[in-house]
């Protein structure tokens, strides 16, 4: 896997795979698409030297920009986060405070009895703690 830059002159080896479309489904669910990674089609150049069109996954900013509710934001979160599709989202609240907590030894206090409190609560701590800001 690789971040591609628009760079003119450059270049990146790769693997180029023949799937059928239904399977960009899968693809898009690892690669976060639309929120991490985007995918385009662009024209990329064979060994041989011939073009073809391909789906490419694009890393469009340094950071990821969430818009919506406090409930979506985190909606958006879970969708990208790799292995998290089977959880409830106040399951998957629980699982990221424990990531964030182990990873960043950064304790986060969320409260709430519905999903929507739960989410607001969480946005705030992350907001708090600066984990994320607000623009």
């Amino acid at each position: 896997m690789a971040t591609l830059i628009r760079d003119r002159d450059g270049w990146v080896e790769g693997l180029l795979y023949e799937l059928p479309l239904g399977d960009l489904a899968v693809l898009d669910r690892y690669e976060g698409h639309p929120f991490a990674y985007p995918r385009k089609l662009l024209l990329v150049t064979e060994e041989t030297g011939h073009w073809r069109r391909a789906h490419v996954y694009v890393l469009t900013s340094d950071g990821r920009v969430f818009e919506g509710t406090p409930k979506q934001i985190v909606e958006a979160m879970q969708y990208i986060a790799v292995g998290q599709e089977n959880r409830t989202l106040g399951e998957y609240i629980d699982w990221l405070v424990g990531q964030v907590e182990r990873l960043e030894q950064t304790p986060l206090k969320v409260e709430g009895d519905t999903d929507e409190e739960k989410a607001a609560s969480l946005v705030e701590a992350m907001l708090a703690n600066g984990l994320a800001v607000k623009m």
